[in-house]
């Protein structure tokens, strides 16, 4: 899980750092981009109905995001990784945004224990011709929501979206 402060920067920051292959989650009007979708395809990304994109989706809301969950689900238990932006929009402000409950919902409803690594990604803007980037890795953590009743998994929401909040706050210089 990372901030999104930089749009596919961001994406590619993280495929770039990160020691093992990892498939994105991305709002799903970006796959209908016809020079992004190839590439989108080629990393295993997933799109993300976001209501706000409800027009541009061919009227899919976020109801579509059941089949999304299905898939993020299978590929944890598969044992593969996603990259999962838990503030749902990219923003450019050094502030982490409030997190949506998305990455806990679908770490404790995949079956298995999950690790969840926190990255926190600052962007320093260009002097001259680049810019730098720097991807901090937090301490990994698990969930695992396989014990948990329904009247549990509430709370576990909850806590776990907050544990990855701190995570996330403990890597940025938030101004």
């Amino acid at each position: 899980v990372a901030n999104h402060g930089n749009s596919l920067v961001d994406s590619l920051a993280l495929l770039a750092a990160l020691p093992r292959e990892t498939s994105p989650l991305a709002k799903a009007p970006l796959f209908q981009h016809r020079l992004l979708r190839p590439w989108l395809e080629r990393m295993g990304a997933v799109p993300v109905y976001r209501e706000q994109d409800v027009e541009e989706n061919q009227g899919r809301g976020v109801r579509a995001n059941l089949a999304t969950f299905d898939a993020c689900r299978r590929r944890l238990a598969e044992g593969r990784a996603l990259v999962l932006f838990p503030e749902g929009m990219s923003q450019p402000q050094p502030k982490l945004l409030p997190l949506r409950t998305g990455v806990a919902r679908i770490a404790l409803d995949a079956g298995c224990p999950v690790t969840i690594v926190p990255v926190g990604l600052v962007f320093e803007g260009p002097d001259e011709r680049r810019g730098t980037a720097l991807v901090q890795v937090g301490e990994p953590f698990v969930a695992d929501g396989s014990a948990l009743s329904k009247e549990q998994r509430r709370g576990a929401i909850s806590a776990l979206t907050r544990r990855i909040e701190a995570s996330l706050r403990s890597l940025l210089a938030e101004a």
